[in-house]
């Protein structure tokens, strides 16, 4: 329950590092029995936490009932789990190398049909394509990929068994791309120039064709340690042959051969390699990386590999359809989606609307609050609006300044009274005076003109001084004037 509650607000990995601890079922299909591995994905780490085995019923039903039978006995032995993954066989898979000038998984996913046409054997339209990046580029940008593709009627009768079973694949890999992964895991420790990983199995073998530490081709041969050893050497060495000419380059350096429990008879078949050689055990590619907990006995290399987790997080999977439990979750985070945004919706209207009745109150009450001032200071007031109580307000404000002003005007001068002294005191024909502009303000007379001459000028300042109506009055220096004279405080406007 917690766990599904987490899943709708977060995702369940980031870049490889699993924020939900997520328990993964990787369920494979050996030649006669089924192989459970359980494995519990917390933070960066991984834990295999137990190995199951269920054997095929040898009866004469069909191969997809003994499947289907086994399964369901199976999934009961697991216990709790949160998703179940399996593996095509490389078999039923084609590869092919491809490179693209962008980095973008996104972008190379939406280009992988168009660059395919015509190069399977049967339609991308009835095809699950994936892909790996193996190397990435900067300088120019590109991306190397191998392209995995398979046919789309191979996969439903390969998933038809769990569906039957009633369960659900989150995930369907391939065994050769689950091997790619672990060996990388390991990458630091095992060089990869110019080396071929065999992996070999019961009915099948598995080549893995790196150059300079990438990826460049997979292969696989429908013989494995049913083969006489003396007759799976030649095979082998016909592919490594092929390959070899394929990419026009030098003969692999080293061979490594995985060993998933098969004791003495790798070590006859690495007697016949004639090219430097080596044997990496499981246990090798599982130090420092995986946690065994006391687990020493693997059942299947396929089981484990496709369980553990490629390190930057992709997920690469044939699988187009979505299962039950991803449309659920779908279905879980719309409706929380949507619920989240009626809520959003539905709290911002509340607020907005308490808001405006907030504003609104206080609004009216300042209203109401003018209304009352004004008939408080206007008793004769009649209207009935607030627009019109203050146009009566303004009117009535407008005649007590009239009426104001013609009394506080008996206190002061006047202007005639002003020009009265000013022109009985200043000759303005001896000053030879001519006066262009005189501006009475306040506190302020303002003069500009010109006068006969300089002395003209000394006899005007002694003039305006006689006046008594000044503060002060400035030295004049030159005949033309323009001067502001300050109002004596007795004669203020």
């Amino acid at each position: 329950m917690i766990r599904n509650l987490l899943t709708l607000f977060a995702p369940e990995q980031l870049q490889g590092n699993y924020l939900i601890p997520t328990t993964v079922v990787s369920i494979v299909i050996e030649h006669n029995k089924l192989v459970a591995t359980v494995v519990l994905l917390k933070g960066t780490q991984v834990f295999i936490q137990k190995i199951i085995t269920e054997p095929l019923e040898e009866t004469k039903t069909t191969l997809s009932l003994k499947i289907t039978q086994a399964l369901t006995a199976l999934i009961k032995k697991v216990g709790h789990y949160d998703k179940v993954i399996t593996c095509l066989p490389s078999s039923l898979v084609m590869f092919k190398p491809f490179s693209f000038p962008f980095i973008d998984p996104d972008k190379i996913k939406m280009v992988l049909g168009y660059e395919l046409e015509g190069q399977l054997p049967f339609s991308t339209q009835d095809a699950c394509i994936d892909f790996i990046i193996t190397q990435e580029h900067i300088d120019p940008i590109k991306a190397d990929v191998i392209i995995a593709a398979a046919q789309k009627k191979l996969i439903e009768e390969f998933l038809k068994p769990f569906h039957d079973a009633g369960i659900a694949v989150a995930n369907l890999s391939v065994d050769t791309i689950g091997l790619y992964n672990l060996i990388m895991r390991k990458k630091e420790t095992i060089s990869l120039a110019n080396t071929v990983i065999i992996d070999l199995q019961h009915d099948t073998t598995k080549l893995l064709f790196f150059t300079h530490n990438q990826l460049r081709y997979i292969r696989t041969l429908r013989s494995g340690l049913t083969v006489k050893t003396d007759e799976l050497w030649p095979a082998l060495n016909f592919t490594l042959q092929s390959c070899i000419n394929e990419q026009a380059a030098q003969e692999p350096l080293k061979i490594i051969l995985i060993d998933a429990h098969q004791g003495t008879q790798l070590a006859a078949i690495q007697g016949n390699i004639e090219l430097p050689s080596e044997i990496i055990t499981l246990e090798k590619l599982l130090q420092d990386k995986i946690n065994t907990q006391g687990l020493v006995k693997v059942e299947s290399l396929n089981s484990l590999a496709i369980a553990i987790p490629f390190e930057k997080g992709h997920n690469f999977s044939l699988q187009e359809t979505i299962t039950p439990e991803q449309k659920r979750l779908i279905d879980y985070q719309t409706i929380t989606a949507l619920f989240f945004s009626i809520s959003t919706v539905l709290l911002l209207g509340t607020h907005t609307f308490l808001q405006i009745r907030k504003l609104s109150n206080e609004l009216t009450a300042s209203q109401t609050e003018v209304m009352n001032i004004i008939k408080e200071n206007f008793p004769t007031i009649t209207a009935r609006n607030r627009q019109d109580a203050l146009n009566f307000a303004a009117k009535e404000v407008q005649n007590e300044g009239k009426i104001w002003s013609s009394f506080a005007s008996e206190t002061r001068k006047s202007f005639l009274e002003y020009f009265y002294d000013l022109s009985t005191k200043i000759d303005r024909e001896t000053l030879g005076l001519n006066l262009k502009k005189m501006l009475i303000n306040k506190n302020t007379i303002t003069l500009e003109g010109n006068v006969r001459s300089f002395e003209a000028v000394e006899q005007f300042e002694a003039q305006l001084k006689e006046t008594k109506l000044f503060s002060n009055v400035p030295d004049l220096q030159k005949v033309e004037f323009s001067v502001v004279l300050p109002l004596d405080s007795q004669g203020v406007l």
